[in-house]
């Protein structure tokens, strides 16, 4: 069955784009919870999935070769669907949304899937941390509510991952400007100490700005 598109499937859409991690290298951290989610689910694969608008691309991935799959046979676009709640399917097989999958009906298929939404705000879930396997399956509440909050763990990562960078950008921004304006501009904290100094500054003074940061005004 093909999945149908989420009611705020442009909102979605935009707020995924925001984070600008589509496509992007792989990451240790984000490669520890999909260890971690296989370990306490006891599965042979497992990925942190990001529906785009026709494509699922993996962030991070164990035991999957390709980086990303049709949006059309994902899992996940399906869970999606749910936002609130894991996605969870004891044997594909016997599920309509996945009987007539390839991915189910290839020997060696899908045949267990539980999938934890990567919620971005109520009600809108970018895609999942997922767990799969080639035989039925249950899994434990307790493996259940692990799965969800290592889906919570993936978000915080993706939220703190686009905050460092716009920081970067702040900074270096900031940088470019201090360096061109035509006026010295030195910057100390409540220790008296350089924390920064443009190169007019530095020049005019006869200051090195590496040598600077950090030491006083007395001592430089």
């Amino acid at each position: 069955m093909k999945p149908a598109l989420p009611l705020n499937e442009a909102e979605r859409l935009q707020l995924l784009y925001q984070l600008q991690i589509l496509d992007t290298q792989a990451e240790p951290e984000f490669d520890a919870l999909t260890k971690l989610a296989a370990l306490i689910c006891q599965s042979e694969i497992s990925v942190i999935s990001l529906i785009d608008k026709d494509r699922q691309w993996f962030k991070a991935r164990l035991n999957i070769e390709d980086p990303e799959t049709t949006r059309e046979t994902s899992f996940c676009a399906h869970a999606i669907l749910q936002p609130e709640q894991l996605t969870y399917v004891p044997d594909a097989s016997l599920d309509p949304r996945f009987a007539d999958n390839p991915n189910v009906t290839q020997n060696n298929g899908i045949r267990f899937y539980a999938g934890a939404p990567l919620l971005i705000k109520p009600g809108i879930a970018l895609g999942t941390l997922c767990v799969v396997d080639t035989k039925p399956r249950q899994l434990t509440e307790a493996q259940q509510n692990a799965l969800i909050l290592l889906a919570k763990q993936a978000v915080s990562l993706m939220q703190s991952r686009l905050l460092a960078r716009e920081k970067e950008l702040q900074q270096q921004t900031l940088l470019t400007v201090t360096e061109h304006v035509p006026v010295l501009l030195g910057q100390i904290d409540r220790q008296q100490r350089y924390v920064f100094c443009n190169s007019k500054y530095s020049q005019w003074f006869g200051i090195n700005p590496t040598e600077a940061i950090g030491r006083s005004i007395s001592e430089v």
